[in-house]
């Protein structure tokens, strides 16, 4: 069962029809809602059930005998039309109520029943009373004025709005930026519309004055002025895109000079667009002569005393064209080799390196060994070295680095990287780093040869006659593998020899350091059994490590 509530008379007994109109036209019930599906009536003293879902009679009842033997009743009926006229006088109140808000004063009704020459005088009024609606105006519809030079008539705009935003301190507020940043956005969507129209020339004319005026007040702006950088950033790529269009030759050049002529300055690193300017000129320099000149440009700005990120910028812009001409690569070489900023050559080759140019970084990165690094910065140079040296393949390189890094680190993933490319390595390359490495103590190399050549009966009798526990572990882990109760003797000797010729606190102190290597780099097994060593033999010591040491 299961009917709309406007079809009754198509879904009921047509005798409780009849009965039900008769009750229904003489008003006689009370209807009540009880909730949202559920509706009671009272007729002839007994009680009526409608159960609605949306317009659909789901269910009904009545307590009368009529409907208790055929399931249907007049007062199921006469309920049904009551229902109905009730539902359908509520939606008809709430269509009036519908049509009296659609009468509200909306702006598209006003503008819809207004006479033209009408607005245009209230628009021509309020513009004079409320310069900076006149400004919109002017600025959100001047690519439909007409003029014989767009340059004169977008700069004369901008003089105009400028002359409205900067202060008579010189300085532009907060507010003001925010306002100049809605005009660049209406200007960004009208070189857009250009674009699409492929009127090229108009849209460069647009965006050239914008971007050149702009970065002149970089310096009224102050600081809160992101709105405007991420205006002016859009600015930017509204250029690039057109850039890749089927441009004319002149309007080509003309782009690349402004281009060329604005990547480098200083503004344009403020406002954040420098990169995005120089991949302009980039996607625009079809010659040698131009890529060798902007090249050289960036060369200039590396050398300035600007901030590190800003330099990144330029050489991260710079590397897709490097990778694909290398007379370019070969001449932004010789700029680096100029350069004597050890941290900002480092950063160069790690760029390099992401940009799959390994035998560039290498080179980069020994221009930076020889400018001198604090030892921080030198273990990220030899491990961007070593990257560098693996992408390459070269065995040489790869030993250099990992055995500079394996005796400053100890890890043992440098020493099994020594250790893979052992074979390949010259003896020429062993004296070269012999020279290379001073700071190395004079036989550490000479001990790790032997390691790596596996003479363990050497390396031992090397080990215990140097008498140096630091330089024993950096070997203890490889040694352990082999000659397992050597090297715990080896190490029981030069620890007992230790305690019983140094006192104090201090000694207790690099004691426990060696105990914490020990169990990092060679295992816990090794740490325990050396513990052990030094409860039996040294226990008044012990107790005093472990009281400082918990």
């Amino acid at each position: 069962m299961k009917f709309p509530i406007q079809n009754i008379e198509a879904n009921l007994d047509e005798n409780a029809l009849l009965i039900g109109e008769r009750i229904f036209e003489r008003a006689d019930y009370e209807l009540t809602q009880v909730d949202r599906n559920l509706w009671t009536a009272s007729i002839d003293q007994f009680e009526i059930e409608i159960q609605l879902v949306g317009s659909n009679v789901r269910a009904y009842s009545c307590e009368c005998t009529t409907f208790e033997e055929s399931g249907i009743c007049g007062h199921i009926a006469a309920t049904l039309f009551a229902l109905r006229r009730t539902l359908n006088e509520s939606k008809s109140k709430g269509e009036k109520r519908k049509r009296k808000s659609a009468q509200n004063l909306s702006i598209n009704r006003i503008l819809g029943a207004v006479p033209p020459e009408d607005l245009q005088a209230f628009i021509r009024q309020y513009a004079r009373k409320n310069r900076l609606f006149g400004l919109a105006l002017k600025v959100r519809f001047a690519s439909a004025v007409p003029f014989d030079d767009n340059k004169a008539k977008y700069n004369e705009l901008l003089d105009t709005v400028l002359k409205y935003l900067i202060s008579r301190q010189g300085t532009i507020s907060p507010q003001g930026v925010r306002h100049l940043a809605g005009f660049v956005e209406m200007l960004n969507n009208q070189a857009d519309d250009a674009i699409a129209m492929e009127h090229y020339t108009e849209a460069f004319d647009l965006l050239s004055v914008a971007l050149s005026r702009l970065l002149h007040i970089s310096k009224k702006c102050g600081q809160s002025a992101e709105e405007l950088h991420a205006a002016i950033g859009m600015t930017c790529l509204k250029l690039k895109l057109l850039a890749l269009k089927a441009l004319s030759p002149d309007l080509k050049k003309e782009l690349w000079s402004f281009s060329r002529a604005h990547f480098p300055k200083y503004s344009a690193r403020q406002f954040g667009i420098a990169g995005q300017l120089l991949e302009v000129a980039l996607e625009l320099s079809e010659e040698v002569p131009q890529r060798e000149e902007i090249v050289a440009l960036v060369g200039a700005g590396l050398k300035n005393p600007t901030p590190v990120e800003h330099k990144l910028t330029m050489v991260n812009s710079l590397l897709p064209w490097l990778a694909r001409h290398p007379a370019m690569m070969t001449a932004f070489g010789k700029l680096l080799d100029e350069l004597e900023e050890g941290p900002l050559l480092l950063r160069i080759a790690e760029l390099l390196l992401l940009a799959a140019l390994p035998k560039e970084s290498i080179k980069v990165a020994r221009r930076a060994l020889d400018s001198g690094l604090p030892v921080d910065l030198h273990l990220s140079l030899r491990k961007t070295m070593l990257s560098a040296s693996e992408q390459l393949g070269s065995a040489e390189e790869m030993f250099e680095h990992a055995l500079w890094l394996y005796y400053e680190t100890d890890d043992p993933d440098y020493y099994k990287i020594c250790q893979s490319v052992i074979e390949k390595v010259p003896k020429r390359q062993f004296r070269k780093i012999e020279q290379d490495f001073q700071f190395l103590p004079g036989d550490f190399l000479q001990l790790t040869l032997l390691a790596l050549k596996e003479d363990w009966d050497q390396l031992l009798i090397q080990l215990k006659n140097k008498d140096d526990i630091d330089v024993l572990i950096k070997f203890a882990g490889p040694l352990l593998e082999r000659r397992p109760e050597e090297t715990l003797r080896l190490f029981e000797g030069q620890l007992d020899l230790y305690l019983k010729t140094h006192f104090g606190p201090v000694p207790i102190r690099q004691l426990n350091k060696w105990l914490r290597e020990i169990q990092l780099h060679c295992g816990s097994d090794l740490s325990h059994r050396l513990r052990r060593f030094l409860q039996v033999n040294f226990p008044e010591k012990w107790n005093y490590v472990k009281t400082d040491f918990p």
